[in-house]
């Protein structure tokens, strides 16, 4: 035993000097360097319920990675068996922790066949980045242990001890703290010791000098290396003692939204250096730091359609209506030259209602207005499995109904999303997007409006305390996230004079002083389609870089965006034009991309 703790404490000292944020690999010096901007995969079945909701450590790490331009894709386990559409990503997330990829079995991401095992392991050797979680892969598929006969995951029975430098047993870890060795608001104790026995999957042995300990289990005798960074081959791993660390600890994780940010800066930093990364995808068009369009349900007035209409023709904001077939044909006549889309014939509550009362809805409404829609809220905002499942198989591109709230909670999400749902042994991937709007309408201020109780005055101090809500959620959530507000109220409500009008009238002012995409939301379900299509892979010197586009025959994105932490002297593209602007000290370049597109720059 003594033995065992002197390698431990021996390799402590080696190798913990390099886990801080500082710790940088060392590229390879060469005339010119390749790479793809990277994209990130987040495997998830979504929250257990199955309506469309993701797990608060999914989208703390969503939002992060999208603003930093590392567009996110949400999607199950069935992606590792395919090695093709793994190379359409750059870093893989794959948490453990109960809720996060739970459909098929509990904690179904430690069940991994050794065929994902190896694709997996190759994928990484290749350059791409894993963040696992414990347990990740310890389980055959038929549910045996692979620890169960050498009591050991080691390079024979588990392909990703290669990819993580280390072999790993069961250790009873009763007494033992963990302790982090990054530095800033990382660092120090992260777990306490517990005073009743805990069974963990932890190193049993390390075979590989270039693993690096960002943290350790520690108790008065010895350390064991835990949270772990590996290069290995092209790209690096890194094993997660819990996966706890990176579910946020408002919601019975370890670290606070603020660390689980702070980690995957470090990794996005480590990739960019190992890769020597100069650009990164700006992820609205037109150097844009966030979007924002306007959706409307239906309830209301012709006068109150006219007043808020007016507002919204005056700002140069279309907006979405989510329509029934309740409508008189004066107010079809206002809306009819609008993006219409559904919000089902009747009203029916997603958790109670059958299976025939949700799709009778939905292909009614189809027939009353004579179309096929390809968006769609749910009644009272309520989404459910059976109803997505039923929006996916006639074609629908987007929800928008579940709400964003980071002001009380983790919910929804400031930028789209796969839908992905599950319900008992079954999860899917829809093929939609949720396209979230802010929690809260204006029905949630103005409610009694039609009540003859209802004073002036209350209306005022509703209308104030309405204005503060908007203003806190572009300045505190959707802001910071570089993200999308997706504004909903309705005519009954917002229309019904100047002083309800006036809390979206100021939002609007502001929103246009922001730098703001104002878009509608067909636009964001086609851009944001279009560019998870887009890859962008570069090859730079010191002195120029090209940019290959790679992107659907026939599709065009308008003003795409890449920033550049390097000067430019000049930019030029081989197919339209590529303009080169300054904003708040940043460099950027603007085009329309198109398939087999090269964009040079000199710096």
């Amino acid at each position: 035993m003594m033995k065992k703790i002197k390698f431990f404490l021996l390799w402590i000292v080696l190798f913990t000097f390099g886990a801080c944020h500082e710790t940088k690999e060392t590229p390879q010096q060469t005339d010119a360097n390749s790479y793809f901007l990277p994209r990130v995969l987040i495997l998830t079945t979504g929250q257990p319920q199955g309506n469309g909701t993701l797990p608060e450590g999914v989208v703390v790490a969503s939002q992060f990675f999208n603003r930093k331009g590392a567009l996110v894709t949400v999607n199950t386990r069935d992606v590792l068996m395919d090695p093709e559409q793994m190379q359409q990503y750059q870093i893989i997330v794959a948490l453990t922790s109960a809720g996060y990829h739970d459909a098929d079995r509990d904690y179904s991401l430690t069940y991994l066949s050794d065929m994902e095992l190896q694709i997996i392991h190759n994928w990484v050797k290749e350059g791409g980045v894993l963040i696992a979680g414990d347990n990740f892969g310890r389980n055959n598929i038929d549910g045996s242990d692979r620890t169960s006969i050498f009591g050991t995951l080691t390079k024979q029975n588990w392909p990703l001890a290669e990819c993580f430098g280390v072999t790993l047993s069961e250790k009873d870890m009763k007494e033992y703290q963990l302790v982090s060795h990054l530095s800033g608001t990382l660092s120090g104790i992260t777990i306490p010791s517990s005073q009743e026995s805990v069974w963990r999957l932890a190193v049993d042995s390390v075979y590989d000098s270039t693993v690096k300990v960002m943290a350790s289990w520690q108790n008065q005798q010895e350390q064991i290396p835990a949270l772990l960074y590996h290069p290995f081959g092209k790209g690096f791993s890194i094993l997660l003692p819990t996966s706890y660390l990176l579910h946020p600890a408002n919601v019975g994780g370890i670290w606070g939204v603020a660390q689980i940010e702070a980690f995957y800066d470090w990794v996005l930093k480590q990739y960019q250096s190992r890769n020597q990364i100069s650009f990164s995808l700006n992820v609205w068009p037109n150097a844009c730091d966030a979007a924002f369009c306007v959706s409307l349900n239906t309830e209301g007035t012709p006068q109150e359609y006219q007043r808020i209409l007016g507002l919204l023709e005056t700002e140069k904001i279309t907006p979405t209506f989510f329509v029934r077939d309740e409508l008189n044909d004066s107010i079809k006549q206002l809306i009819e030259a609008y993006p219409l889309q559904s919000n089902g014939r009747y009203k029916f509550n997603s958790k109670f209602a059958p299976f025939y009362e949700i799709n009778r809805s939905i292909i009614e409404n189809e027939i009353e207005w004579n179309r096929r829609f390809e968006g769609f809220r749910f009644p009272f905002t309520i989404p459910g499995y059976f109803g997505y499942d039923l929006l996916a198989n006639r074609g629908y591109r987007y929800d928008s109904s579940i709400g964003v709230d980071n002001l009380q909670s983790i919910y929804g999400s400031t930028f789209p999303y796969n839908i992905l749902i599950s319900k008992e042994e079954i999860y899917k991937n829809t093929g939609m997007l949720e396209i979230s709007p802010i929690l809260y309408d204006d029905y949630q201020y103005f409610s009694q409006i039609n009540n003859p109780a209802y004073s002036e005055t209350q209306l005022q101090k509703d209308a104030l305390l309405y204005r503060q809500y908007l203003q806190n959620m572009w300045e505190l959530v959707i802001k910071p996230n570089n993200g999308l507000f997706v504004w909903q109220g309705q005519p009954a409500y917002s229309g019904y004079s100047d002083s309800t009008l006036a809390p979206l009238k100021l939002l609007i002012q502001k929103v246009k002083n922001d730098n703001t995409w104002l878009t509608t939301m067909d636009d964001v379900c086609l851009y944001w389609n279009q560019l998870e299509q887009t890859y962008f892979q570069i090859k730079e010197s010191k002195s120029e870089a090209i940019i290959n586009i790679s992107i659907p025959k026939g599709v065009t994105i308008r003003g795409v965006t890449l920033r550049c932490n390097k000067k430019i002297k000049s930019a030029s593209s081989s197919i339209g034009k590529c303009d080169l602007i300054t904003q708040k000290g940043n460099q950027y370049l603007i085009f329309d991309a198109v398939r087999d597109q090269q964009i040079k720059v000199k710096f």
